[in-house]
C-alpha cells in the first residue's frame, strides 16, 4: 500500500516523487498522463493507494489535488473492466 498524507505533501510534485519512489520507476514524467500510463500498464496488481488528510491536500495543492484524485478514481474504474476483483487497484480517500 502506498500512503499519501496530505499533512506531509506540500505540492503535487511531492506526490509524483512518492509514486516514482514507491513503484521504483526509473524515468517517470511526473504528470497525470505519465501516471495514467504507468498505473494502467506497468504496476503489478493488486495494489492500493490510500490518501489521508485530503482536506490538507486541497488547501495546499488546490486544483491539482482534484485532478489527481479524479485520475486515481478513473484507474480504479478501468481496473474493474480489466481485472478480476481480487487483482484490482483500490483507492481509499480519508478526508
Amino acid at each position: 500500500m502506498i500512503l499519501i498524507d496530505g499533512k506531509k505533501c506540500s505540492n503535487i510534485q511531492e506526490i509524483h516523487t512518492l509514486f516514482a519512489k514507491e513503484f521504483n520507476w526509473g524515468f517517470y514524467g511526473k504528470n497525470l498522463d505519465a501516471l495514467w500510463d504507468f498505473l494502467t500498464t506497468d504496476v503489478e496488481r493488486p495494489f492500493e493507494i490510500k490518501w489521508i488528510n485530503v482536506e490538507e491536500s486541497k488547501k495546499k495543492i488546490g486544483h491539482d489535488c482534484f485532478s489527481m484524485i479524479n485520475l486515481l478514481r478513473e484507474v480504479e474504474e478501468w481496473d474493474k473492466l480489466h481485472f478480476a476483483e481480487t487483482e484490482r487497484f483500490t483507492f481509499i480517500v480519508e478526508y
